[in-house]
């Protein structure tokens, strides 16, 4: 659902970075908006959030896709990076994310885990910084996910409500979807692993195997959301087990036709 590339637009951005081309659909940010337009009133000035918000989203995904895009030039497949909507692709030059490339299942598994890995490595650096000026972080729960709130209190950055924002919303980014990611649920980065890991098992009943695992696991997540009182989370795992249930009906049904 996640994994066509949007067509090209009038309002694209487009540069290089580290040698990949990197293209930035302006639908992009409509979801960071949304999401600082939601916190904006805990802000004395709503705008500053809504523009850190935005500013963090666009750097966090871009470091997420960078690392599958690096993931994939070590093993010789060059890639783009496209930003858009809900997220990003790091697109295979040869055919796209899920495209038929050079790359076997366990490469596959290193490509998919550099995304999550490079936004928990970003979180770390944040971490680092915020111990350098004599802060700290308290690390907890909140529902289903783990999170990290800075603590500026003791720096010269205390009061400085921006500040506190800048480095909030770059871990909760950087951690909490890391972990989101990790689910094995497809199209995530950890339902490509669970597929990956599916295929290596047996290739003829693979996909099929982790369009089962996704629908299970996206339904426990969903139900477990709700639970919760994350309507976000709930909504947003009821949608992806819905399509890799519609998903995995097609396919019985071609495999019913060739009988």
């Amino acid at each position: 659902m996640f994994l066509n590339e949007p067509p090209k637009s009038h309002y694209d951005f487009s540069f290089n970075l580290f040698g990949f081309p990197v293209r930035v659909h302006p639908g992009f940010f409509i979801l960071p908006l949304v999401f600082g337009a939601g916190a904006a009133g805990q802000a004395s000035n709503p705008g500053v959030l809504i523009l850190i918000f935005a500013m963090v989203f666009f750097v966090s995904i871009l470091v997420h896709e960078l690392g599958h895009a690096f993931a994939l030039r070590f093993f010789g497949v060059p890639s783009r990076v496209v930003l858009y909507w809900m997220g990003g692709l790091a697109i295979h030059e040869s055919g796209g994310w899920g495209g038929q490339t050079s790359i076997n299942p366990d490469k596959q598994i290193v490509v998919s885990l550099a995304g999550p890995f490079a936004g928990f490595a970003l979180a770390a650096i944040t971490v680092g910084i915020i111990f350098a000026l004599g802060g700290d972080v308290q690390f907890g729960w909140q529902g289903l996910f783990p999170q990290a709130v800075p603590d500026l209190s003791e720096t010269s950055l205390a009061g400085n409500e921006s500040m506190f924002h800048l480095f909030w919303i770059t871990l909760f980014c950087n951690i909490v979807w890391g972990v989101l990611n990790l689910a094995p649920v497809l199209p995530l980065d950890g339902g490509r692993v669970c597929e990956q890991l599916c295929i290596k098992s047996n290739y003829q009943t693979g996909l099929r195997t982790a369009l089962m695992i996704s629908v299970v696991a996206a339904a426990i997540i969903a139900l477990a959301g709700f639970a919760f009182k994350d309507n976000f989370i709930g909504i947003f795992f009821a949608i992806m087990g819905i399509s890799a249930w519609m998903t995995l009906q097609q396919m019985m049904g071609r495999s019913q036709g060739r009988w």
